[in-house]
This record gives structure tokens, sequence and C-alpha cells, in this order.
């Protein structure tokens, strides 16, 4: 009787063990010409084509979901469907093929163990809070060919501190970043469209350099941020409403002459406000269009502090003894805070800046060389932007605690 027993409970395991390995390996379609493998916590997406697109809990491997740590996507497959991911909790690695050119809404949405990613070559999309809520993403490579970030694609990945743009990407839709743990980013300078709240309640960032390409700030876009330093280059037109509301720790504010805009209540609640850094005249200020001067009092009422005209600071190609080498006119700017080098400044020659009494100095993208003590012995000099790319002499900055942006 006990060696029946003994028996009859070896072969219920054998079975239990079959059933639960059956159990744990399954697959189907998720697309035209798509299908799907799931085996002992790796899923395998494999094909020619798009996946499909789903809502949350009718994505076919959802039995799975929590289980699933490793997602490898095969090469053939161009399109990640709506949901593909969302909610992956215990996921940590993915493989992405060469020739993906979509990520669809909320595809990868609460993996909240996932920390690393790298994006192919060839993708062109990112659909709206495509890796919301990743609270553990701290590292994410966007290839070159990246055209639009979605809306709120990055919502509340606090783990996210860093942020490289490529140049490739045009447009970033409403809320792309908001929540996250941003704490620094460069733009990419052909960025011509933004939808509001882009920054909103990103408590890490302390200073951005807007990109030149952006007519406008838009509205809410650091609202309730912790900012502190905001930077507008030549080409800005406009600060929509709402724009720095409630940024309380901001304290200074670079703007060229081309804003001419400030909208209601885009500085408001802006409490630590001191100083407006304008590269125009009082008079150029004073025609800015104000829609509500009682709304943005932080604001106006700041010290601001104004270049004499503006206009030489296009001049600059050189200077020697305060004479511009290339057209022979004496030059001083020992009153100016912001100085915008012109356009078609190629090559910042030796000590062309020296001991200036500049706070903030712009250098256009097209600058590929910058000479030996070009900012040397500048004791006000606050902030050098910078074209990615340029040849900078590595005593440039001689006798000056400038910090170095790059757009």
């Amino acid at each position: 009787m006990k060696a029946k027993a003994i028996i009859l409970l070896t072969v219920l395991g054998i079975l239990m063990v079959s059933v639960s390995c059956l159990a744990e390996t399954a697959s189907g379609n998720c697309g035209t010409g798509v299908t799907w493998t799931y085996s002992d916590g790796t899923l395998t997406i494999s094909g020619e084509g798009e996946m499909a697109n789903y809502t949350k809990n009718k994505v076919p491997w959802a039995e799975y979901r929590e289980n699933i740590q490793t997602v490898i996507v095969n090469q053939g497959v161009t399109a990640i469907g709506n949901h593909a991911f969302n909610s992956c909790v215990s996921l940590t690695a993915v493989t992405l093929p060469e020739g993906l050119t979509r990520i669809g809404a909320q595809a990868f949405f609460s993996c909240t163990s996932l920390s690393s990613i790298s994006l192919p070559d060839a993708l062109t999309d990112i659909g709206s809070y495509a890796f919301g809520l990743c609270e553990r993403l701290s590292q994410i490579t966007l290839p070159d060919s990246l055209r639009s970030i979605g809306d709120h694609v990055f919502y509340q990945c606090s783990a996210l501190s860093s942020f490289h743009m490529p140049d490739s990407v045009i447009s970033i839709k409403e809320g792309a970043f908001a929540g996250s743990g941003l704490s620094s980013i460069r733009l990419s300078e052909k960025l011509d469209t933004m939808g509001p709240g882009v920054f909103q309640e990103c408590m890490n960032l302390n200073e951005i350099t807007w990109p030149a390409s952006m007519s406008s700030v838009p509205p809410s876009t650091f609202a309730s941020s912790s900012i502190n330093v905001i930077i507008l280059q030549e080409g800005t037109s406009k600060i929509e409403d709402r724009a720095f509301q409630a940024c309380e720790a901001l304290t200074e504010v670079y703007l060229p002459v081309s804003v001419t805009s400030i909208g209601d209540y885009s500085f408001d609640g802006c409490s630590k406000l001191r100083d407006v850094y304008y590269a125009g005249t009082e008079q150029q200020k004073n025609g800015m269009t104000k829609q509500s001067v009682t709304t943005n009092t932080k604001f106006y009422n700041a010290t601001w502090h104004y270049a004499e005209s503006g206009e030489c600071a296009r001049g600059i190609h050189h200077l020697e003894d305060g004479i511009c080498q290339n057209c022979g006119r004496s030059f001083d700017i020992s009153g100016m805070t912001v100085v915008q080098l012109p356009e078609d400044l190629t090559v910042l020659e030796a000590e062309a800046l020296r001991g200036t009494g500049a706070q903030a100095v712009i250098v256009p993208a097209g600058c590929t060389e910058i000479g030996s003590r070009a900012f040397a012995d500048c004791p006000d000099l606050k902030y050098v932007l910078l074209p990615e790319g340029v040849a900078l002499a590595t005593d440039a900055l001689s006798g000056t605690e400038a910090e170095v942006l790059y757009q």
C-alpha cells in the first residue's frame, strides 16, 4: 500500500511539473505576420511588420505580464503596438531591432523595474505615455532619427536625471517630461513645436538654455518646477501664459531683444526673482506687450540690467584695445550684461572678449573655433553658451569662473 502511495505521489509530481512547464510556455499572433512566444520569463516578438495595438488588459500575454523579465523584439518588426508591455512590473531587459520606427502609446507604461533602454537608429516616433511611470528608468539612448516625442512620454520618470536630445527632434508634445527627475537637458536646436507643461513639476531642474529655433515659451512649460536660471536666445519672441508660474527658485532671467510679449501669470509666484538681464535698452523693454502687469509684478519689479543698444554685439569678430579688427569701429561692451555674438561669426579669435563686464555670452551655432583667452579675465561672466562641437582653447576662460553650457 505504501509503495502504491509513493508511486502515485511521484506520478502526480511529474504531472504537476508537466502542467507547470506547459503553463510557462505559450505563443500566438500579435499582428499581421507578427507572432509572440512566452517562455520562462522571456517574451519574444518575431515576424515582419507592425505589432497590433491593444488596450492594457487585452494583450495576448496578459496572464504572464507580471512574470515577464525580458522582452526581445526581433529584426523585421517595425512598430511596437499600443500598451504592448504596459505594467510588466518585473521587466528589466529590452532588446529592440534596427528598423523599428515607432513605439506605441503606453507601450512600456508603469514598467517599474526597467532602469535602462537603448532605442534603435530608425525610430522616428514615441507615443504618448510610452515610458510614463517607469520610476527606475535612469538611462535612455535616443537615435538621431527621432523626430517627435509624444505627450507625457517620460511622465513621472523620477530616476531620469539627465537627457540628451538629438537635433533631429522637431516636436515635443504636452507634458513630455512632467514630474520627471531631470536636473539637466540639452534641447534640440531644430525644435520648433512644443506643447504646454513639458517640464512642469520637474523638481530637480535647475537651469536650461532655450533653443533659438523656438519662437515662444509655451504655456506652463516650467510651472511649479525648481528652475533657477533661464536663458532665452535671440529668436524667441513670446513668453506665454503661466510659462514660469510658481517657479519659487527662479532668481535670474536672461532675455534677448527679440522677446516682445509677456503672457498673463507667466512669472506669477516667482518669489525669489531678483534680476532680469536684457540684451536691449530700457526703451525697448517698455515697448514689450504686457497682457497683465499685475500678474507679473516680481518680473517687472526685479532689477533690470540693460545693454546700451544690442546692435554692437552683432559686430564683434575680434577686439584689440577696444577696436573691432573687422570694421575698425570703436567697441565698448563694458556696460553690457548679455552679449549675443553675430550669426555669421565662425571664429572667435584670441582675447576677443578679454576683460569685458558681460555676464552672459551667447556664441552662434556657426562658430567652430574659440581662441586662446577669448573670455579671459571677465570676473562678472557667469554663463557662456557654446554650440556643440566647437573647438574651445584650453585657456579660453582663464581668470573667470563662468559656467559653460552647450546649446
